[in-house]
């Protein structure tokens, strides 16, 4: 039989517990379909999860997982300060709850039944996406760094016209000069790892395909949202220096007021927000909150967008709108991140 990889066993394990989209879901069948080792991984799977569905759900408590989890991490350390070797394989079947693997196996179990009851497995798996968001904009600050660092201590900036738009993704209007021209410099010109380092894992729907590095060269900036799911600092007129920034927000999950248009660009919001549309998170969270990636190299997650001692709100500018996609910042003070 013909082996699988690590994600192809992501892939299909997925598939199995109902969290892959439309397209995900084609290929798992698709594997399974033509891969006999796929398919006896996919029976399994659904053999161990049968008797779980006759468990009511509040058997299961919402902090089962985090509890197992921190147990396991102490015994581990317990066992390694003791000289044990941890367990490396272990065999499915009746656990021995006396052994190392016995308890592995249990904790595989109860891990199990709270992906498939318990409604707190959606909050297991958004903590998830927030550490790989988080770790995609570490991965950018690096590339910023670096691009400081050879650019007198600069920002990556592009030049632009008063008054041109900055919120149409991927245009290629002369009256046009969206703001993603500037983290896109840092692909371009290879500071940054990959053109995947700027999607959000927990923004889902982005089945455009993948931008190729040998297109980068003839692009001014990203094709569409589809591309970028982030938000950069949109900056006040000239040059910025990294370090002018202090600790001031960089880059974060997208700003919830712009939408995308059929072309795959995008517009802003009526002038005025009002006081619910003001409250809203980034919706690559869920709506539950964002990542922030701080000049200082620093990323952390807030799930309100209103950050620092003045509460400042990092998605409008001072007056409380977006600027019709069109104003900038008059200086630093004003935070905002867009579109």
């Amino acid at each position: 039989m013909c082996p699988i990889d690590r994600e192809q066993r992501e892939l299909i394990f997925d598939y199995c517990m109902g969290l892959s989209g439309p397209s995900e879901s084609a290929r798992a069948e698709a594997l399974i379909a033509q891969n006999a080792r796929a398919a006896e991984l996919q029976s399994s799977i659904q053999a161990a999860l049968a008797p779980l569905s006759y468990l009511p759900a509040e058997y299961c408590p919402p902090d089962l997982a985090d509890r197992t989890l921190r147990r396991l991490r102490e015994r581990s350390g317990r066992d390694a300060a003791r000289g044990r070797r941890s367990p490396t394989i272990v065999r499915l079947g009746r656990p021995d709850l006396s052994s190392a693997a016995g308890v592995v196996v249990t904790a595989a179990c109860i891990v199990l039944i709270v992906t498939v009851l318990a409604r707190s497995f959606g909050a297991v798996r958004q903590r998830y996406y927030r550490q790989r968001c988080g770790a995609h904009l570490n991965g950018i600050y690096r590339a910023a760094s670096l691009y400081s660092s050879d650019y007198d201590g600069m920002l990556p900036a592009v030049a632009y016209a008063a008054g041109a738009a900055w919120h149409a993704i991927g245009s290629q209007d002369a009256g046009c000069c969206p703001n993603t021209r500037n983290p896109f410099l840092l692909l371009k010109l290879g500071y940054a790892g990959k053109p995947s380092d700027f999607l959000c894992c927990g923004k889902t729907g982005h089945d455009a395909p993948p931008l190729r590095r040998d297109e980068l060269a003839g692009r001014s900036d990203f094709p569409s949202r589809d591309y970028i799911t982030y938000s950069y600092r949109l900056m006040p007129p000239g040059l910025v220096k990294l370090a002018a920034l202090g600790h001031g927000p960089l880059m974060a999950d997208m700003n919830p007021h712009f939408e995308r248009l059929t072309d795959g660009a995008t517009r802003a919001v009526p002038l005025r927000l009002d006081e619910e549309m003001l409250r809203l998170n980034s919706p690559n969270h869920g709506g539950q909150g964002q990542n922030i990636l701080f000049a200082d190299g620093t990323v952390g997650y807030s799930h309100t967008r209103f950050i620092g001692a003045a509460g400042d709100d990092i998605y409008t500018m001072t007056d409380g709108d977006v600027g019709g996609g069109r104003q900038r910042p008059s200086d630093l003070r004003d935070i905002v991140l867009a579109p």
